[in-house]
């Protein structure tokens, strides 16, 4: 595990296991939010967390601020129950992320931006028929040095 955040590798990394820590995730995804709602269909294995490239601000003390959102998302249908039991299967796992978010925080490996989080519904919206939750947070590395 990485013991403290410095660049967007290790952001990415980072989600990689963290999602490896909780098999209930499936995998992850990483790229552009838009691929997320705009996507014909890319056959997917679901469930999935799909990172959202972050937007990245250099702060004036040189912290980086990194801006993203986090989809958990499913593909279940409403038979026998399933698309119910996913979605609230989808809101643990959001709020599972969260309190980690904040645990790693507090151990000093960034500082977690969010304190108030929503955790949005997304709607089916595209060809994959997936639908969950969604998350936007903000990370900030510590005093990184420009080379």
């Amino acid at each position: 595990m990485i013991e403290r955040l410095q660049n967007i590798e290790d952001f990415v990394q980072y989600f990689r296991d963290l999602v490896a820590e909780y098999p209930e995730a499936g995998t992850l995804v990483y790229g552009s939010s838009e691929r997320v709602v705009r996507r014909q269909s890319y056959n997917m294995d679901y469930p999935l967390v799909w990172l959202a490239m972050p937007d990245v601000i250099i702060q004036e003390d040189n912290n980086e601020r990194y801006s993203s959102t986090l989809f958990f998302l499913t593909d279940a249908t409403n038979e026998e129950g399933e698309e119910d039991d996913a979605i609230i299967a989808m809101y643990a796992l959001a709020r599972k992320f969260h309190l980690r978010l904040k645990a790693d925080a507090n151990n000093g490996l960034f500082d977690y931006g969010s304190t108030d989080v929503v955790l949005q519904v997304k709607a089916r919206t595209d060809a994959d028929n997936s639908h969950g939750y969604v998350m936007d947070f903000d990370l900030i590395f510590f005093g990184q040095d420009c080379d």
